[in-house]
């Protein structure tokens, strides 16, 4: 049985966006490989990125001396991620105890198509949004929440006494699924069209055996950068994916 038909009681409810005045920032684990090397006005190599988007980013001003402390300054570095590294140019807008936040003022062409795609699982899942309690389904065993976004991303998880009883994800085509002191269990969608259309049901779905680690690490991103989801709820998931991660790994190394 499909996620929707299991969880929804009025599937064409239309969640809506509150309106940003800035692009949203992606929330940035180690997985990302991302830094930036700062040129002037003092010259500090590999900044720590707190977050970042389209339209600018954040640095920890961790222990970092003489970082400058007026709004308007000017800054110019080097942003590096994967293996790309890209020029920029950005402005101080706000400063606090522990982040300086600044706006791009001179990007390399194409660099906002680039981190984009680069930031596209973090990205669609600032778009998922906590659908109303009144148009989901009654579970037996605890509360269910569904998180829900475009391009078929979506998290929906059940709770009881504050603890995640189960969880299912999707993004991309990719589908990890937990159920209560069990493993977790990855599935994937059929990406080959000819074969596709002569599909039907659960053929359509490939059941693995393990999660490879590129989509656990993806799919822990997609969960950190979920706006809505509780901090508790978001960790328990994290740690479920992270020990599945380990533990295929552990298999490899024997």
């Amino acid at each position: 049985m499909g996620l929707f038909s299991k969880i929804f009681a009025r599937k064409n409810q239309s969640p809506t966006h509150d309106p940003a005045s800035r692009a949203p920032r992606v929330t940035l684990a180690p997985l990302h490989h991302l830094y930036f090397d700062l040129c002037s006005p003092i010259s500090c190599s590999k900044l720590t990125i707190a977050n970042i988007s389209t339209t600018g980013i954040g640095f920890f001003k961790g222990k970092v001396e003489n970082w400058p402390t007026s709004n308007g300054t000017l800054l110019s570095g080097t942003l590096h991620f994967q293996e790309q590294a890209a020029d920029i140019q950005l402005k101080i807008v706000h400063i606090n105890s522990e982040v300086v936040g600044c706006c791009f003022t001179s990007l390399p062409a194409n660099f906002e198509n680039t981190l984009s795609r680069y930031f596209q699982i973090e990205l669609s899942a600032m778009q998922l949004d906590k659908i109303a309690k009144q148009y989901l389904k009654e579970e037996s065993d605890g509360e269910s929440h569904w998180f829900r976004g475009p391009n078929n991303c979506e998290l929906f998880m059940v709770v009881a006494e504050n603890s995640v009883l189960r969880f299912t994800i999707s993004f991309f085509g990719n589908l990890l699924e937990y159920r209560a002191k069990k493993t977790v269990r990855y599935s994937r969608m059929n990406q080959e069209e000819e074969n596709r259309a002569k599909m039907k049901g659960s053929e359509l779905i490939s059941h693995e055996t393990t999660v490879p680690r590129e989509i656990g690490e993806s799919s822990i991103k997609f969960i950190m950068n979920i706006k809505e989801l509780a901090a508790k709820h978001r960790d328990f998931i994290c740690n479920i994916i992270t020990q599945a991660i380990h533990t295929e790994s552990e298999k490899i190394d024997h």
